[in-house]
């Protein structure tokens, strides 16, 4: 995966985020829920795709703690810790 590609997900995955804010604050919590998961999903993914073709710092560790905060949010503080180890790592 390119860092263009990279890029357009890691976008991606902030605009769910941002669609998930607003969910919450209307009250659909249910709908935001689904929303932060999705956009979690999405920015791993970016932070696996940057690991794996060797993008370099800070850009992975950035991902890595993006996909972390994502995590938190959702209230998956293992997948946060493992996350943010990965981003440490780097």
């Amino acid at each position: 995966m390119m860092q263009m590609e990279i890029q357009e997900l890691h976008t991606r995955a902030m605009e769910l985020a941002d669609q998930a804010d607003l969910q919450k604050r209307l009250g659909n919590a249910d709908v935001a829920l689904h929303l932060y998961e999705q956009s979690l999903e999405t920015e791993r993914k970016a932070a696996y795709s940057a690991q794996e073709h060797h993008v370099g710092e800070p850009t992975e560790s950035v991902l890595f703690r993006s996909a972390a905060s994502l995590a938190y949010s959702i209230k998956d503080y293992r997948e946060a810790e493992r996350l943010i180890c990965l981003g440490l790592a780097g």
